[in-house]
């Protein structure tokens, strides 16, 4: 059980790294094609898009509260495995 936990942290980490790199590259419009962002869209498009299916209401046509959902909720898991491992 503890390292299916480690191994949940270790994604949550990642994951959000992924999500941080995607908003800090979407502030480039030129590197909107670049190789890098479709990679980072590619694996984060799957997660941010249960957002956007299920809460339309987020994601307006200026800003995109989806994401600000995905990475809270996000956090909040990471948080709550990091509990149960320190509790081990």
């Amino acid at each position: 059980m503890r390292y299916f936990l480690y191994f949940a942290h270790l994604f949550c980490l990642c994951y959000l790294i992924l999500l941080s790199l995607r908003a800090l590259l979407s502030w480039f419009p030129s590197l909107h094609s670049s190789p890098l962002t479709r990679f980072i869209q590619h694996y984060t498009d799957p997660y941010l898009h249960l957002f956007h299916r299920y809460m339309p209401f987020l994601r307006g046509k200026v800003l995109d509260l989806s994401f600000l959902v995905g990475l809270v909720l996000l956090t909040l898991l990471d948080q709550l495995i990091t509990k149960i491992l320190a509790r081990m």
